[in-house]
């Protein structure tokens, strides 16, 4: 009897336990699912919550030194392929167990042409972070009842580049109508005064100090202002009508005024287009000749004054959805306080939407703005002087500064840049000490098959190579991560000035080959 009871106790010792392990289990869940759903909504709610620690996957084997000794005979022998005169520096890293797998010249300085986003994009994502909010405010500086805006309307610039035909559909319209239908939306219905652009928040030069001397009707020397609409482009075009020849622009907004000097060519080879504009001012000429039987001709061009052509499309949209504008379109005097007043209403994007075309096509323009916007959140200005400032600042606190470092402008554009193949892979190495953060990083990049200027080259690499070139006559520049299907996460710079373009291109993606067979 005694032991048939103690078997009764200890069954039931046995079931609580495990019934408690169940409930607790669930119990359990329950709370993660919270913690999840809490997340989702917000993601300053979950601060202070106790987390599941995060699992730290174990790092890929060393690359042995027999590999290593092969990669650098192997990269050696692709370099000598540029030619004797070239200057060549190149350094490539492991990023998982910090060895250095070759270096030649690695240190040196070069002019890095567009390889300087790479390097703003890596500072912007630090120090702004790529959720940083571009805040374009449509604000009234007189009262607003019934629909009817007594004043002005005063569109307050933040150099924010996303109104444009890339963001909305390559439509180049449609990012204007969409700002019209919001502001409509807000009940408004007439402006009684004028639709003035604010451009106050950038300061200093609107061309870079060292920029080549190009015409300025072309998309790479846009002017920089904080105002942008459609990129400050429009685009001009010419045809054969009729035994005629035709020219306009597109978007047709009677901003730009064209003038036809061009004559027809039966002959294919006849064909020779120029285009040209004053320096400040919007009156182009088109002249040459057309081929008869060909498909016309179109190029895109920048327009003087980017805040105005903003100001102006905006107005036309306005009109076009029945908003009556009473007054033109102009700029805000110097010192009018836009501080205190009101928002009719406030257009924002966040910095990850710019940095994408700004690296992966390497878009002079939203570097220039994304610098500037750097020296105004650093700085307290938004200028040249105080972007670069920052850059070269962050490179300091970074221990990455040098000697020979110039920092001269964010696109590239300036041959007075010089950064070094080592600067280029310890900008990379500490973008990847952050999974999260180089895995954002990487997306930003250009790949083989893959969106911006990597998609013609390396074709077997896809998805293992990821980016930023820079090209100028001279100089080619190539520095990024290749990834290893071992896991390992290999950063590399390969700088090259004085030199055949096409011939370093094809040492470029030599090497890169080179080290994506690290792991075979």
């Amino acid at each position: 009897m005694g032991s048939v009871l103690w078997v009764r106790v200890l069954l039931t010792l046995v079931l609580t336990i495990f019934l408690g392990a169940i409930f607790s289990c669930t119990d359990s869940e329950k709370t993660v699912e919270a913690e999840n759903s809490m997340v989702s909504k917000d993601h300053d709610q979950n601060r202070g919550v106790d987390t599941p620690k995060e699992v730290i996957p174990s790092l890929p084997p060393r690359i042995t030194a027999k590999r290593i000794k092969e990669l650098r005979r192997k990269c050696l022998k692709a370099i000598r392929q540029v030619g004797a005169k070239a200057d060549v520096a190149a350094m490539i890293l492991d990023v998982d167990h910090d060895d250095i797998l070759f270096d030649f010249h690695g240190t040196e300085a070069q002019v890095p042409a567009s390889n300087m986003k790479l390097l703003l994009g890596a500072v912007a994502q630090d120090a702004l972070g790529l959720d940083f909010q571009f805040r374009t405010r449509f604000a009234m500086d007189g009262s607003f009842e019934n629909g009817v805006l007594s004043g002005n309307l005063i569109v307050v610039g933040c150099g924010d580049p996303t109104l444009s035909a890339r963001f909305f559909r390559d439509d180049p319209k449609r990012p204007m109508e969409v700002l019209a239908a919001a502001l409509a939306e807000q009940g408004l219905t007439r402006i009684e005064g004028r639709i003035l652009a604010d451009a106050r928040a950038f300061t200093g030069p609107k061309i870079g100090p060292n920029w080549p001397k190009d015409a300025a009707w072309r998309t790479y020397m846009v002017e920089v202002q904080p105002l942008v609409y459609n990129d400050n482009q429009t685009t001009l075009m010419a045809a054969n009508v009729g035994g005629e020849t035709k020219v306009g622009a597109n978007p047709d907004l009677g901003f730009v005024e064209v003038k036809n000097a061009l004559s027809l060519t039966s002959k294919k080879n006849g064909h020779k287009i120029g285009v040209r504009r004053g320096k400040d001012n919007n009156k182009f000429v088109v002249s040459g000749r057309l081929w008869s039987k060909g498909r016309g001709y179109e190029t895109a061009v920048n327009v003087h004054d980017g805040p105005r052509f903003f100001v102006h499309a905006l107005k036309l949209a306005l009109e076009d959805r029945g908003v009556v504008v009473e007054g033109g379109v102009g700029h805000v005097v110097a010192d009018l306080d836009v501080a205190g007043m009101k928002d009719l209403m406030v257009y924002t994007s966040k910095l990850r939407r710019t940095l994408a075309p700004m690296i992966q096509n390497s878009m002079n323009l939203y570097a220039e703005l994304v610098l500037r916007t750097l020296g105004r959140q650093v700085h307290q200005e938004g200028s040249f002087a105080a972007g670069t400032r920052a850059v070269t600042d962050w490179l300091g606190e970074k221990d990455l500064l040098s000697p020979n470092t110039i920092v001269a402008d964010g696109s590239g554009l300036s041959r007075e840049n010089r950064l070094s193949p080592w600067q280029m892979v310890r900008v990379l190495d500490h973008v990847a000490q952050d999974p999260q953060r180089c895995a954002e990083f990487r997306e930003l990049l250009a790949q083989p098959e893959g969106n911006g200027t990597l998609r013609r080259r390396m074709k077997k690499l896809k998805g293992r190579v990821f980016a930023k070139t820079g090209t100028m006559s001279g100089i080619s520049s190539l520095s990024g991560f290749v990834r290893l299907s071992d896991g390992h996460l290999i950063a590399f710079s390969i700088l090259c000035n004085n030199v055949s373009v096409n011939r370093a291109r094809k040492m470029q993606d030599a090497l890169c080959s080179l080290v994506s067979e690290l792991d075979s």
